[in-house]
């Protein structure tokens, strides 16, 4: 039996050079969580100019509501 995480999200970059986003794409689909894909971001670090990531907060507002 697969765990269904039906308030979870997971959220991919097309463009992470660390974690192939397919990768993700499948713990999504095996955990039954939702997916949102982007086309840019690369792994999510201020590196990557990430030092607030507002589609985190709209998801945490949407789990936690």
């Amino acid at each position: 039996m697969q765990p269904q995480l039906h308030r979870a999200t997971v959220i991919v970059a097309k463009d992470d050079y660390v974690a192939p986003y397919q990768l993700g794409v499948a713990v999504a689909k095996g955990l039954g969580a939702r997916l949102i894909v982007q086309g840019r971001g690369g792994h999510f670090l201020t590196s990557d100019g990430y030092e607030q990531f507002p589609l985190v907060l709209k998801e945490v507002g949407r789990v936690m509501g």
